[in-house]
């Protein structure tokens, strides 16, 4: 009886050390490794002033933040959650406004965010 007195926190404190420490294992997963590739597409399509492919891939990006930021939040601070979101909201709209400028700076600074998220 006194063995399951210390093993049951034990197996509660692991799993709680796993869970903050694997943001960078859990934010690859649901699709997670996909936002680095769609942001060099939406690179590309910008460099080519193909503004309406950019559109659709900002809504794709989107979709899979919002699934792995379910899964990472508990991980990493809210802060860089939704700093990222910001962003990403400043890249759709130097998108719809067609400023390859700054929606190609903004790119890169999403780009940084995702590989720091841990």
């Amino acid at each position: 009886m006194k063995i399951i007195k210390y093993i049951i926190p034990l197996i509660f404190m692991i799993l709680a050390i796993a869970i903050m420490e694997g943001g960078s294992y859990l934010k690859n997963t649901r699709n997670g490794n996909k936002i680095p590739e769609i942001l060099n597409e939406i690179e590309t399509d910008i460099n080519n002033d193909d503004w309406t492919k950019t559109e659709n891939k900002a809504n794709a990006i989107k979709s899979i933040f919002n699934n792995v930021s379910k899964i990472i939040q508990f991980s990493v601070e809210r802060d860089e959650l939704v700093e990222f979101k910001f962003n990403l909201a400043y890249l759709e709209g130097y998108m719809k406004s067609q400023d390859t400028s700054n929606a190609i700076s903004q790119i890169y600074v999403l780009k940084e965010y995702w590989k720091e998220l841990r």
